[in-house]
């Protein structure tokens, strides 16, 4: 293999790899002090009784809060144990700053002097560790494999500009995570005020609600049962296993409700929605474009009375399918904008929680759902409604598309800076 000037291929682990000349590779060990021997698990029953304001560290991060600290100094923590050594949904480094007390779920280490803290943080995260983790009951990282892990090394300098590069990535997704979060926060609070007062309203009316209580609603609105202004369309009852990847009718599925199109809207051109064969399902009616699918069934209140709209069906034959209920209503009644919140408004989800049952799993029978109240304005103030939140929504869209495209960029830069397929310039 032809090595590029400047460059020298090194053999670490049995992998080949082409690396700067003056970088090295180096044990953990040898540039940190393993401080395992300080930590002190604490009982969750012991730490209810010790509620206090300093952070209590495991293996993913800050799990409680207690009234006592073992660390008061900046170190980084890594994951000894648990499936994010393998999932790495979460990032297995993280760093403590101030007064921290750590349970043994977690590496403790004090990065030296020699070497740039950051920059083995992001490196730790960004390698595959999998080559030193063992698999027993559940993966470990035992601190002999822990303290033997190679870890590519430039010169201080350099590690520091690199970190403080990385360290500006972070800093924008951070900007748009809070952008998101805010924006998020604000659709709830505008929610409930554009469901129950509207825009703009100066006269109100008394009307039995929520729980037989008296509330207001704006003068001219009707409070209406599901019941008397949605059809309900019979649903199919096949479980996964009928569905895949062939087949001539596409199968809403209420598992997929939870995880797949979690986002209000399911849009039926881009998404792919698992097919089942037409002689399954042949006595449930096809979909429409704006029809409103609500799972009947979630693993917490939270999730009760998940729904999504059906856009862009075109020429799609689509039937709703196990644990799901399908609704239609014109147009001329209700608008596709405003009829793809109804059921995560704060005044509707209250019902819901109210009339789900379970203990494991919470269901909705058909019966309640019919029962549940909607505030509903005159129809072209569902549309301001609708228009209001869809564009929202449009901006929170366009906010994690930034912020997955800002991920994707960290995730190709630390490829390139952390083996130094890309140098940087230090002065």
């Amino acid at each position: 293999m032809k090595v590029k000037s400047g460059y020298k291929l090194v053999k670490p682990l049995f992998q080949e790899l082409e690396i700067p000349e003056e970088w090295e590779f180096t044990k953990l060990q040898s540039i940190v002090d393993i401080l395992d021997s300080q930590r002190i698990p604490i009982k969750e029953s012991e730490r209810a009784k010790r509620s206090g304001k300093f952070p209590y560290y495991g293996a993913s991060g800050i799990i409680d809060y207690i009234d006592d600290y073992i660390f008061d100094e900046k170190l980084l923590c890594l994951a000894e144990d648990g499936e994010n050594l393998v999932s790495r949904v979460l990032p297995i480094a993280f760093t403590l700053e101030d007064k921290t007390w750590v349970n043994n779920h977690a590496h403790v280490l004090r990065v030296k002097d020699s070497t740039d803290h950051d920059f083995i943080e992001f490196t730790l995260n960004h390698m595959l560790l999998l080559k030193y983790v063992a698999f027993t009951a559940q993966p470990k990282l035992n601190q002999k494999d822990m303290s033997s892990i190679l870890i590519i090394l430039p010169k201080k300098p350099e590690q520091e500009k690199i970190s403080s590069i990385l360290s500006s990535v972070d800093e924008l997704i951070s900007s748009i995570e809070n952008s998101i979060d805010y924006t998020k926060k604000l659709k709830k609070g505008l929610m409930q005020t554009l469901f129950t007062k509207g825009i703009g309203h100066k006269k109100f009316q008394k009307v039995t609600g929520l729980f037989r209580k008296e509330m207001k609603i704006p003068v001219g609105w009707e409070i209406k049962n599901f019941n008397e202004i949605f059809e309900f369309l019979v649903t199919g009852t096949n479980p996964r296993k009928d569905l895949g990847k062939e087949g001539d009718i596409h199968y809403i599925h209420y598992g997929d409700i939870h995880t797949q199109w979690n986002r209000f809207i399911l849009d039926c051109e881009s998404e792919e929605i698992p097919l089942i064969v037409k002689t399954k399902v042949k006595q449930i009616p096809l979909l429409k474009e704006g029809d409103l699918i609500i799972a009947d069934a979630s693993e917490d209140y939270e999730g009760s009375g998940a729904s999504i709209l059906l856009k862009n069906v075109k020429d799609k034959k689509i039937v709703a399918g196990l644990h799901t209920f399908g609704l239609r209503i014109d147009d001329e009644i209700m608008p596709i904008d405003f009829r793809t919140y109804i059921t995560s408004n704060r005044f509707v989800k209250r019902q819901i929680i109210s009339f789900v049952t379970g203990v494991s799993v919470y269901g909705l029978s058909k019966n309640n759902l019919k029962k549940i109240k909607i505030c509903l304005p005159k129809i072209k103030e569902q549309e301001k409604i609708g228009s209001i939140l869809s564009k929202i929504d449009k901006k929170i869209i366009d906010l994690e598309t930034k912020e997955t495209n800002l991920k994707s960029l960290k995730k190709g830069l630390m490829q390139k800076l952390l083996t130094g397929q890309i140098r940087v310039v230090v002065r």
